[in-house]
C-alpha cells in the first residue's frame, strides 16, 4: 500500500516540480523491469525490517525478563548501536542534500542562462 501511495505522490511531485522550474521533466515509465525493482525491494526492505525484532525478542529468555537478571552490557557493539548510528547517519545526509538541492534550485531560478 505504501509503494502505491509513493508512487502517486512522486506523480504529483513531478507535476509541481514542472510548475516551479518552468520545464517539463519527462514522465516516470512503468515498464517491467522498474516496476519488477520497486517489487523486488519492497519484499527485502519488509523482510529486512520484520529480521532485527525477531531475532532481539527471540534472544530473551522469559525467566530472566521476569527476575530482572538482565546483564547490560557497556562497551561493546550492538547491532541496536550500528542501527542507530546508521540512522543518524542517513538522517543527517539527507538533511544536507535537501539543503543543497534547495540552493541548487535557487540559483537555477535566480540566475537564468
Amino acid at each position: 500500500m505504501s509503494l502505491i501511495l509513493s508512487l502517486g505522490i512522486v506523480e504529483i511531485m513531478i507535476l509541481n516540480l514542472d510548475q516551479l522550474i518552468g520545464f517539463n521533466l519527462p514522465a516516470i515509465s512503468y515498464d517491467w523491469k522498474y516496476l519488477g525493482f520497486l517489487t523486488l525491494l519492497l519484499i527485502v526492505v519488509t523482510i529486512a525490517s520484520g529480521l532485527y525484532p525477531a531475532l532481539f525478542i527471540s534472544g530473551f529468555k522469559p525467566s530472566k525478563v521476569l527476575k530482572q537478571n538482565l546483564a547490560i552490557s557497556t562497551g561493546k557493539l550492538s547491532v541496536r548501536k550500528v542501527l542507530i548510528g546508521f540512522q543518524l547517519f542517513v538522517s543527517q545526509a539527507l538533511v544536507i542534500a535537501v539543503l543543497v538541492i534547495f540552493t541548487q534550485l535557487d540559483h537555477f531560478l535566480s540566475n537564468r542562462i
